[in-house]
């Protein structure tokens, strides 16, 4: 990842950008004025993420039963 992340690919993107990133995209927090701050993250797959420890929206009505998570990595599809 460190020789990867070079200074001259650093990007800042304007206040309320909405940007698709995936496992591949490397990024960090920007340099921010004092006051709140905010990030949403929003994952969508086809598969179904039910690992036990994910977060459960109760007004939501899930039917599947969660899964262990490995221990090597937590990837929700094996």
């Amino acid at each position: 990842m460190t020789r990867q992340a070079q200074e001259k690919d650093n990007y800042t993107y304007p206040n309320y950008s909405v940007l698709r990133m995936d496992q591949f995209s490397i990024h960090k927090v920007a340099e921010y004025e004092d006051g709140n701050r905010a990030f949403i993250k929003i994952c969508v797959s086809k598969d179904i993420y039910r690992l036990k420890g994910n977060s459960i929206n109760y007004d939501l009505d899930y039917n599947w039963e969660y899964v262990d998570r490995k221990a090597e990595r937590n990837i929700p599809q094996s």
